[in-house]
This record gives structure tokens, sequence and C-alpha cells, in this order.
């Protein structure tokens, strides 16, 4: 009987995409869009997949939940950092048009670190061959402190945090790649 649950999930991930942004709620105008987007494509992302699968809610379930919303969640600072002005014009009260782009590249800084501390304990916490999660993090390897340069020098140049933003789409597609292949991987061993 997890039809309702199934269908609360789709109408709550309707109301944060709808609402992300439209009237009357306005989340991302009002302070609310960086918790409505990690939550939306963190927890409620694994918890659609788990309920539309029948699997139970495992204690370890809950570790997968941070990463996925954390990511997404790092696209959009850096998108709200080349966006400020019209950001700002368009009355949107997102981190970086309320605190500023110093204080946005260092939370971005901060979600990256979430992301490899959550690796990390999946690493630690899953029994059996939990290494080959870490393979997840050779992104964070190669690519992510160039990213993280780039954002953090020129916090505020948006045509330099450009350059910043398409390399964390690019580690969070390699990272999201690698921890699915991990999962597949370690379902096998």
């Amino acid at each position: 009987m997890l039809w309702p649950y199934l269908w609360g999930l789709y109408l709550l991930s309707a109301f944060f995409s709808k609402y992300y942004t439209a009237p009357p709620f306005k989340l991302a105008y009002r302070g609310w869009g960086e918790i409505s987007v990690w939550f939306a494509f963190g927890p409620m992302a694994i918890l659609i997949a788990i309920v539309s699968q029948n699997l139970g809610l495992h204690p370890l379930v809950w570790l997968l939940m941070p990463a996925t919303g954390l990511s997404t969640s790092s696209i959009l600072l850096a998108g709200q950092m080349i966006d400020l002005d019209a950001d700002r014009a368009g009355g949107k009260h997102g981190v970086a048009s309320r605190m500023g782009t110093r204080f946005t590249s260092v939370l971005y800084l901060l979600v990256q670190s979430g992301i490899i501390a959550n690796v990390i304990l999946l690493f630690i916490c899953f029994p059996g061959n939990s290494w080959i999660f870490l393979f997840a993090l050779i992104p964070y390897i190669l690519i992510f402190p160039k990213a993280a340069g780039i954002i953090y020098k020129n916090h505020n140049n948006p045509d330099l945090i450009k350059q910043g933003a398409k390399l964390t789409v690019l580690i969070h597609v390699a990272f999201s790649f690698l921890l699915i292949v991990g999962f597949v991987i370690y379902i096998l061993l």
C-alpha cells in the first residue's frame, strides 16, 4: 500500500517544481529556493526511487539522500553568482543576492565538501566492498580544484564564473555516473 506515499511525493515534487518561481509561493524569491532545490533533488528524489521500487527504508538509505541534493545545490549557487544582477533586479532573494558573492563562493566550497564527506561516509558505513564508492571522488581530484579556484577567486566576475560553473556541471555528471556504477558494482560483488 505504497501508492498514497508515492502520490504524496509526486504532488510534493510537482509543488517544488512549479512554485520554485511561480506565484503565489515563489520560493526562490523568498529565500527558500536553495532549501527547496536541495530537498527536491536530494531526500525527495531518493524517497521517490525507494517508494516506487517498493524497497524498504533501510537506515543506510539516509546516507544516500544528501549527495544528490548537494550536487544540484552547488550548480545553483554557481548560477546565482552568474545571474546576480538579473536576480536582484527581478526580486529573487537567493543566497548570492542576500549575502553576496564572496559568501556564496565559500558556501559553494562547503557544499562541495559536504558531497565529499557524504561519499566518505558511504565508504565507512556500508558493509563489504564499499571502497568502490570512492571512485565517485575522481572528479573531485581531477576537476574540482580548478573549478573551486575559479569560483572562489573570481566570485564577483560572472564571465569567469561561467567557466567554473561548466566545470561544476562536468564534476557532477562524472560524479553521478561513477556513483551509480559504484552501486551497481557494489551490488554485484
